[in-house]
């Protein structure tokens, strides 16, 4: 299911492209003069939307596609770890309650 959904990397340009701002706050976003929403998918597949009408320099656009890109998986992959070392507890904590059961069983 989670490896279906991609994460989304924002990256706000202002000022001509002087500064940038990763994964900017709703106020931030509107000072910003261009968006580019990165979609990272788990196969390494991007999907790019540019939201403004300032032009980008052309070799600028692939720099800060890469760099979404890169942190996009990163952030999957973190977040996988997290997955997994939730559903590890899980059955951690399950296994301890069918031998506290089993325990008691031999108790009765």
């Amino acid at each position: 299911g989670t490896d279906l959904l991609p994460i989304i990397v924002t990256i706000g340009i202002m000022d001509d492209a002087t500064y940038f701002l990763i994964d900017p706050l709703y106020d931030e976003e509107l000072c910003c003069d261009v968006l580019i929403r990165i979609a990272v998918y788990s196969n390494g597949n991007i999907s790019v939307i540019k939201c403004g009408e300032s032009p980008i320099d052309p070799l600028l656009i692939f720099e800060i596609i890469e760099y979404g890109k890169c942190a996009g998986m990163q952030w999957m992959n973190m977040i996988n770890e997290a997955i997994g070392a939730f559903d590890e507890c899980m059955k951690l904590n399950e296994k301890q309650a069918n031998d506290v059961m089993d325990t008691d069983e031999l108790k009765g």
